[in-house]
């Protein structure tokens, strides 16, 4: 589910990336990264973001993705919300202001539930994982509204 609590089924992660060293991680979030596909990420990591507010807005700050959270909805709305392949493109273009290889989306695995969620409570229905991510020990959950 999106942080702004809308609903998606898109779905865009990388599948190629190791993330055996984010097993067991209590805090995994994903972030887009400059080849437009997401990837896994500890939480307690520094990136930029970008939030939305009727416009797409990359800060270029470098937070966690919870104080990306908290200044998303401080100073706009959400973290960006991916429910579409457009609106994705868009993101991409955004975040290739970044200088950064990645950047915060609004999406959050559970690891006591054992399933990605976005923080507005929307179950991943759209994704974009790049290649070996989010992995096998997840793939069981993706596309399941929560």
């Amino acid at each position: 589910m999106w942080s702004d609590e809308s609903k998606s089924s898109y779905r865009n992660w990388e599948i190629t990336s190791d993330h055996s060293s984010l097993a067991g991680d209590d805090e995994i979030c994903a972030v887009v990264s400059s080849g437009e596909k997401w990837e896994k990420k500890k939480c307690k990591n520094d990136k930029r973001f970008i939030c939305y507010d009727d416009n797409l807005i990359l800060v270029k700050q470098n937070k966690t993705w919870d104080e990306a959270l908290t200044y998303c909805r401080q100073h706009h709305d959400d973290l960006v919300s991916v429910t579409t392949e457009t609106l994705q493109h868009w993101v991409k273009r955004r975040a290739e202001n970044a200088s950064t290889s990645h950047v915060w989306l609004g999406l959050r695995f559970s690891c006591t539930l054992r399933f990605w969620f976005w923080v507005n409570s929307e179950g991943l229905c759209y994704d974009n994982w790049a290649l070996g991510n989010p992995g096998k020990r997840v793939s069981a959950h993706r596309g399941n509204r929560i």
